[in-house]
């Protein structure tokens, strides 16, 4: 049984992953996505949903008090924050309070045990909240959090008397809580924004022609549904009838609008701005396009990165050590040495130093919100990460493999010439053909009626037969047409000359006419994504394509593609790519169809070129490009690496103020508690914001100009 669960008021990341852990010892399989507050769950015990909910309450509440946990299939309860204003209110009081004591301390009006009675309401109206979670952990033997920590520091500060310190260090301690809590809360809302837009109703016109306004999930394949002009689009659809022009810029990343007509696919998160249409449901909404890239955002930074399960061990080390660092210095030391009051006082300031500077939460808060914010930065730019890992897969990718049709090229054909033969003109070529392909849904016979460009007078046909990948035969009023491979026309006696290029041959009454010359147009944007590539670290661009090895030079010399592979088959593509993961190389594959699944799943980490891709290529790729802007991908590769240089710079001026507070403070003449918070608190803000900082990678550009980058 699986179940997703929202946790309301879940801030602390060092919490939602010892939540994590001690689920993980109960159920099957949990990941707790800190990033959107979803905990997502496999149980294969016998436990109904309530005793399950109950588990999990008991759980988050253990370390978070405040969190709200309910069942996200179910119908939302109000979440109540008049708890969590009032606690807020009391600890502005208690600063009052705490203001007030050091006005009267400093005028030298209170002091002794009077003084000491008006800080402690202060210290307790700051702190109740992590006193409670300390004195609830120390009932289940959980040590070395940050409860633990500020709880020992503070109380050891009133121990030496230093009273205001020890408020005060619980004050901006609880203050930078509060900061960081907005920071990463902003960082939330821009992940969700794609989420977001997603219309939660939809009109659903009945057999009656009533229109009942519905949600989208309660909606069947083959239900018209209304969409008036200036409504989302709520459901995957074709359109029944009226016309209109969308903004799919949410779904692709094309700034233009896009027109639709009667038969026409309109994809779910697409804006109508002009006319109201009525649209056939094509797939339900959990199969929707918009459903998916919810799924795909919403679980994205639930994969955690190398560099998160890293910080996640090295914090579960480095805390207990420092801890015990300070023990040594604040209490074993003094009692071995017999050291006198004075000393015991200077070297218990050392020790509650080193307890404050252990709170990992700095380490452990910077580098999820680096990487949800990568993602944030990503999923704007119409660009899907599956996970965390994944867009630090993408910053050591070295070779980048590409499929062919669809990837590098349009995947449209378009003559390119015709070559007649036997005193035929070009134009009797082309209308003999237009009129053996006027039945043919086949690419190539598009290209031909596209390049004919009148009406096919159909009445003349008698007959019409297809033969599968070789080609047609046609029979009209007044002969009989042969239109297909060099194969198909040697195979019914007709001698023709063989092209390397793709071709379609015509022949009428068993005399050859001429041949058709047709090429996929490659991407406008092909050549510069893959220079653009190169100058950001790729040593190596490969194609690999089904066609032969001519049409491949040609596709390869126009991109700039240093090698390919030609006549593959998906078979094919799987063994080349893993050819190059076994000489070392970090692979990327980039595709778009059914044929290119093997492929996408063996790299390190596999491109589906998104609406322009196969369900299954998106399914099974670790990342999508929602449009066919081949320039997303030296954006995201150079997101990714600045990504990964956000994630060293925070974890290096973590650790190093950490380590220069600690030196500090080992001299009697420089040591503060105040001055140790500050810089904890300051060092995890700083952290976060240079975070945020990737959240300001631009729109792509369309490929006619530069894209983005850093």
């Amino acid at each position: 049984m699986s179940k997703t669960y929202k946790i309301k008021n879940l801030d602390c990341a060092v919490c939602a992953d010892k939540i994590e852990k001690d689920l993980k010892k109960i159920f099957k399989k949990v990941s707790l996505n800190f990033a959107v507050q979803k905990l997502y769950m496999e149980t294969d015990q016998n436990l109904d949903e309530g005793q399950i909910l109950d588990i999990v309450n008991k759980t988050v509440k253990s370390y978070e008090p405040q969190a709200l946990v309910y069942d996200i299939s179910q119908k939302r309860q109000n979440a109540k924050r008049s708890m969590l204003s009032l606690g807020l209110l009391i600890k502005l009081l208690g600063a009052v309070v705490l203001a007030v004591a050091f006005s009267l301390e400093l005028a030298k009006v209170l002091d002794g045990y009077i003084l000491l009675a008006l800080y402690i309401p202060s210290y307790l109206m700051i702190s109740y909240s992590v006193l409670y979670r300390f004195l609830k952990n120390l009932l289940h033997l959980r040590f070395f959090d940050e409860n633990f920590l500020m709880s020992i520091a503070t109380l050891g500060a009133f121990a030496l008397g230093e009273y205001f310190e020890g408020v005060s260090i619980m004050l901006f301690y609880q203050a930078g809580e509060f900061l960081q809590d907005l920071a990463v809360e902003r960082s939330r809302k821009n992940i969700k924004s794609l989420i977001d837009k997603q219309q939660l109703s939809v009109s659903v016109i009945d057999e009656n022609n009533n229109i009942n306004i519905t949600h989208p999930e309660t909606v069947n394949i083959g239900d018209k549904i209304l969409i008036k002009a200036g409504e989302t689009v709520a459901l995957d659809g074709v359109v029944a009838s009226g016309s209109s022009m969308l903004d799919t810029s949410s779904l692709t990343g094309e700034s233009l609008p896009v027109a639709v007509n009667e038969g026409d696919e309109i994809l779910s998160g697409s804006i109508n701005l002009q006319n109201t249409i009525i649209a056939n449901v094509s797939r339900l909404y959990q199969e929707s396009l918009a459903s998916k890239i919810m799924d795909l955002v919403e679980k994205a930074s639930s994969q955690k990165s190398k560099s998160e399960r890293f910080i996640t061990k090295f914090s579960r080390i480095y805390t207990p050590l420092v801890v015990g660092i300070a023990l040594l210095i604040g209490v074993i030391i003094p009692l071995v040495l017999g050291f006198d009051a004075t000393q015991w006082g200077s070297f218990g300031r050392t020790a509650l130093t080193f307890l404050i500077v252990s709170c990992p939460c700095a380490l452990v808060l910077s580098i999820p919100v680096s990487f949800f914010c990568g993602i944030g930065a990503a999923s704007k730019n119409s660009v899907l990460f599956r996970g965390a890992n994944y867009l630090e897969t993408l910053a050591n990718i070295d070779t980048f493999i590409f499929d062919k049709t669809g990837t590098l090229t349009t995947g449209v054909f378009e003559v390119a010439q015709i070559i007649p033969a036997n005193n035929h003109s070009e134009e009797e070529i082309l209308s003999v053909a237009a009129l053996a392909e006027s039945y043919s849904q086949h690419p190539l016979a598009r290209a031909v009626l596209n390049k004919y460009a009148q009406p096919v007078d159909i009445s003349q046909i008698l007959s019409h037969k297809d033969y599968v990948g070789l080609g047609i035969k046609t029979q009209t009023k007044d002969y009989t047409i042969l239109a297909g491979s060099f194969d198909f026309l040697k195979n019914n006696g007709i001698i023709v000359p063989k092209y390397t290029q793709t071709a379609i041959y015509i022949a009428k009454d068993n005399e050859y006419m001429g041949a058709i010359i047709l090429e996929d147009q490659i991407k406008p944007d092909a050549r510069e994504s893959v220079a653009r590539l190169k100058k950001l670290g790729v040593k190596n661009t490969v194609m690999i394509t089904g066609d032969n090895a001519e049409v491949a030079l040609s596709v390869s010399q126009k991109t700039d593609i240093d090698a390919y592979h030609a006549k593959c088959l998906p078979e094919d593509k799987l063994n080349i790519v893993g050819e190059y993961i076994n000489k070392g190389r970090k692979t990327a594959f980039v595709g778009e169809g059914i044929n290119d699944v093997l492929a996408i799943s063996r790299a390190d980490i596999g491109i589906s070129m998104g609406t322009s891709g196969s369900d299954v290529s998106v399914e099974s790729a670790d990342m999508v490009v929602m449009n066919d802007n081949l320039s997303a991908l030296p954006a995201m590769l150079s997101l990714a690496k600045y990504t990964k240089k956000v994630v060293l710079i925070n974890i290096i001026i973590v650790l190093a103020v950490k380590l220069l507070v600690m030196i500090i403070n080992f001299f009697p003449s420089t040591q503060s508690l105040i001055l140790a918070e500050l810089a904890d608190v300051g060092v995890a803000l700083v952290a976060v914001l240079i975070a945020q900082s990737i959240l300001r990678f631009g729109k792509l550009k369309k490929h006619k100009t530069k894209p983005a980058s850093f």
